[in-house]
């Protein structure tokens, strides 16, 4: 499985998480106070809000779907010996192309790349 899609997904799961405790919450939004040292920004986030935000995600990763296909094993004419194994990842919808099965198309980089601050986000996911 696509590396990348697997860790933006498991975020987007604890993401789903947050969201239904705010909605479990008294009053259904969280407050949010970043402290900048000189002027404090609320940010009201809603349960329902950042539940729609994940499943709209969701559907995203779905529909850039990335098509991985591998190539025959490949031998060295001279010695016989195998070569490395050779894939070609493509996304259907925005035509980007790789040969790495781990990454992402330039869609799914940018949706993961708020999540760059997180455990196990790689420096090479970055678009």
């Amino acid at each position: 499985m696509d590396e990348l899609i697997e860790f933006f997904r498991a975020r987007l799961d604890e993401d789903e998480q947050t969201a239904r405790r705010i909605q479990a919450a008294r009053h259904g939004a969280l407050l949010v106070a970043p402290g900048d040292g000189e002027s404090p920004t609320v940010i009201e986030i809603s349960g329902d809000r950042l539940q729609r935000e994940v499943e709209a995600k969701r559907r995203i990763i779905e529909i850039h779907k990335l098509e991985v296909a591998k190539d025959p094993a490949r031998f060295n004419q001279l010695t016989g010996e195998q070569l490395p194994d050779v894939y070609e990842v493509n996304c259907a919808v925005c035509g980007w192309a790789t040969d790495d099965p781990t990454s992402g198309c330039e869609t799914l980089r940018l949706l993961a790349l708020p999540c760059a601050d997180r455990p196990g986000y790689r420096e090479e996911w970055k678009p």
